[in-house]
């Protein structure tokens, strides 16, 4: 048995939902049912319940009693990515992180602000010294608490999703220079953006804010590891941001661009200027020209 369960696996089993947003009572407990059936789950390394561009899988969420009912089965897991109903708070996260003391990465997606609160992720930070990724992106953090899973965990991070940090200030330089191995940022709701590149040259993927200040030269410390790029907001900025990137000669692999308005002929060009190592491009806006 292949100790990856993904997504594929559940088309099956769940064909029947007829609110795929939704996980219905009665799918609920086929799921239950299913796992309680399945003793190959307590050798399980890792489940992802996410599409592969970080989608959420949009027909089955885990409510608390599922979810804690699975992490209790699998308790060798080391991988888990998934999405979460609005109920999950700092109580589900505390049993979770208990009951799966091998986790390493930890990835939830919910529809709205959890109720997980920074006491549960100084939790995590204590007890899963080997955690690698987090992202939580829907929960607000302080300042002192991402300084504290910088310090601890930059050894063995090398991914980090800030979410929205509000009025949180950027992580200070001793804790920066402790990530070591970061290849993946979210910066969506982040200020601190050219310190932390300056101490990341390592970095193979970026999710921008376009409406964030753009650091001088930010590209051509990234020119030889940047592989993929996200970039949310209104077109007029997100044409300075590919300026940069075909200034510094970036050769990206992956393009992702949201744009809230048209994307323009300038704007095309712009992006086919970068296609020479293009593998995948995504575009989404109101309008499209040409």
């Amino acid at each position: 048995m292949n100790d990856t369960l993904n997504i594929d696996c559940f088309y099956t089993i769940f064909h029947f939902l007829s609110k795929p947003q939704l996980l219905t009572s009665a799918a609920a407990h086929t799921l239950q049912t299913w796992i309680d059936r399945n003793h190959f789950l307590c050798s399980l390394q890792q489940i992802d319940f996410l599409e592969q561009d970080g989608e959420v899988a949009q027909f089955i969420h885990f409510d608390e009693t599922n979810l804690l009912h699975l992490a209790q089965r699998c308790c060798n897991l080391r991988e888990f990515r998934g999405n979460i109903n609005d109920s999950f708070g700092d109580d589900v996260l505390l049993q979770l992180i208990d009951m799966l003391p091998q986790l390493e990465v930890l990835h939830l997606v919910s529809p709205s602000n959890t109720r997980v609160t920074d006491k549960a992720m100084e939790h995590l930070s204590s007890n899963l010294s080997q955690i690698r990724l987090i992202s939580i992106k829907t929960i607000k953090l302080q300042s002192e608490t991402i300084e504290l899973l910088l310090k601890r965990h930059g050894k063995t991070l090398s991914y980090f999703y800030f979410g929205p940090l509000n009025d949180a200030s950027p992580p200070s330089l001793e804790a920066l220079e402790c990530c070591l191995n970061l290849e993946k940022l979210d910066l969506s709701g982040f200020q601190g953006l050219e310190s932390f590149i300056e101490n990341s040259p390592q970095l193979k993927e970026l999710l921008i804010d376009s409406g964030l200040p753009r650091p001088r030269n930010l590209f051509l410390r990234l020119q030889h590891s940047l592989e993929e790029v996200i970039i949310v907001d209104h077109s007029t900025q997100v044409l300075l941001w590919l300026a940069d990137m075909v200034e510094a000669k970036v050769a990206l692999k992956r393009l992702h661009i949201f744009v809230r308005g048209h994307i323009t002929g300038e704007f095309r060009l712009a992006v086919e200027r970068l296609m020479p190592k293009l593998e995948h491009l995504c575009l989404a806006a109101s309008y499209l020209e040409g």
